[in-house]
């Protein structure tokens, strides 16, 4: 029988890279898997929802928050002329801090981050988390020039402090959930994908990232 880890890492492994062959095709595939996982998202928050006692308000709340926050998502990439490269690299920047963030928690542990929203968090988790996803937007940043790419930041340390920040905001995303799922009584939105429960447990630091990467980008000028 598979561990719960096992389990994570092999949906990872088959999700990650299919996602990311989806985000280069671009167009209607791309299109459509947004639109498939807004419809998932959406489903899952609406069941949530109806486990409180504020349904309507958690309902309208959840819409405008998932909209906005997947417009940002298909706008990074159907708007800017290196779509592809944008939210591969936010993506796969998130996913770094998610990385660095359960590695550093897990061998440091410590202080608890916010022990009455999402007990197994600490605040080594997410320094760990941030380090780790500055360094892999600083590395990005370095390298993209060699591939004729470059990211909208005006030097290797600004593309830093942003992917720090990106840890930051993603965590906060989590955490909104989280806090969700606590007021509701459950552990998970759904069984959808395994070792990770539904959808949102999978993409919630990717949402609010989405939305604070998007207007990063778009202030930074770029086209």
């Amino acid at each position: 029988m598979a561990s719960k880890l096992q389990k994570r890492i092999i949906s990872a492994l088959i999700i990650g890279p299919l996602s990311l062959l989806v985000f280069w095709i671009g167009g209607w595939p791309f299109l459509a898997l947004v639109g498939i996982a807004f419809a998932i998202s959406v489903h899952e928050w609406l069941n949530l929802s109806r486990k409180t006692f504020y349904f309507e308000r958690y309902a309208a709340a959840g819409l405008i928050y998932f909209m906005l926050c997947f417009y940002s998502f298909i706008a990074m990439r159907m708007q800017f002329d290196q779509g592809f490269f944008l939210v591969m690299s936010f993506a796969t920047t998130v996913w770094a801090g998610d990385v660095g963030a359960y590695f550093a928690g897990k061998f440091i542990g410590g202080a608890k981050l916010m022990p009455s929203i999402s007990p197994n968090k600490t605040w080594a988790g997410l320094i760990g988390g941030m380090l780790f996803s500055g360094l892999f937007m600083f590395v990005l940043y370095g390298v993209a020039p060699l591939f004729e790419l470059r990211l909208p930041f005006s030097s290797m340390f600004i593309a830093f402090f942003v992917g720090m920040a990106l840890t930051i905001v993603g965590q906060a995303g989590d955490l909104l959930i989280s806090a969700a799922k606590r007021r509701a009584s459950i552990k998970d939105t759904s069984n959808l994908i395994p070792g990770h429960g539904g959808l949102l447990d999978r993409i919630d630091s990717l949402m609010m990232g989405a939305l604070f990467f998007f207007i990063v980008v778009s202030l930074s000028g770029a086209a």
